[in-house]
């Protein structure tokens, strides 16, 4: 399901407001999945006006969920390069070139308001997703490497506590339990035949290897 959907059909304003007030509704979206609303440039250009403008602190609600939105959404840590240029995947060239243009005014280097560092991975991040889509042969095998890794990327993996382990062995069947019903039952009687069989067998092997009456080496009464 879409964001705008999400919103109940509203735009990419409504949203960044909605996601700014309840993140954890979104989580998809603040983990780079779902698509983006169609106008989700408005959302950057505000988010560019509110550094522009050098006040954060005096920045209203709309201008402060604008950068939040940026932020989190457009630049959340599981993001591909789509979703760092705030686009969708039919995005067209000239969209890639527009939404790159303001992406970057909101880290310009004279801009205040962002640590040096996370400026310079977040615009190394901005850079390298305009590198790859804005060339189509680089776009088309981004794309493909993207469609491939989907299935992998959707295997889920299942973490055992070690209770749950604890509880997986107490309750695994001992080997007693394993047994037949009418060998559990007779398990004694079993047990005595089995000895009585080995005596006599091992009686049998002392006999059968005897050395012969008159040879030699053999015993005198």
């Amino acid at each position: 399901m879409s964001a705008a959907n999400q919103q109940g059909g509203g735009g990419a304003a409504e949203l960044a407001l909605a996601v700014f007030a309840e993140p954890t509704r979104f989580g998809e979206l603040v983990r780079g999945g779902g698509s983006l609303p169609a106008d989700t440039i408005v959302v950057m250009r505000a988010a560019a006006e509110a550094m522009r403008d050098g006040r954060q602190h005096m920045l209203d609600e709309n201008r402060r969920a604008a950068l939040f939105f940026v932020e989190h959404v457009l630049l959340a840590y599981e993001a591909d390069h789509y979703r760092a240029l705030g686009l969708n995947r039919d995005a067209t060239d000239d969209q890639v070139r527009e939404h790159y243009r303001v992406m970057m005014g909101i880290f310009h280097p004279d801009r205040q308001g962002w640590a040096d560092s996370d400026r310079e991975k977040l615009s190394a991040r901005i850079n390298l997703a305009h590198h790859v889509l804005r060339d189509a042969h680089r776009r088309a095998a981004y794309d493909l490497e993207r469609m491939q890794a989907r299935p992998r990327m959707s295997v889920s993996i299942k973490i055992v506590s070690q209770a749950e382990r604890k509880r997986a062995v107490d309750a695994a069947p001992t080997l007693s339990e394993k047994l037949p019903l009418t060998v559990r039952r007779n398990f004694p009687q079993y047990v005595l035949g089995s000895v009585a069989l080995v005596g006599l067998v091992a009686v049998l092997a002392v006999y059968f290897n005897r050395a012969p009456a008159g040879a030699i080496g053999a015993s005198r009464a």
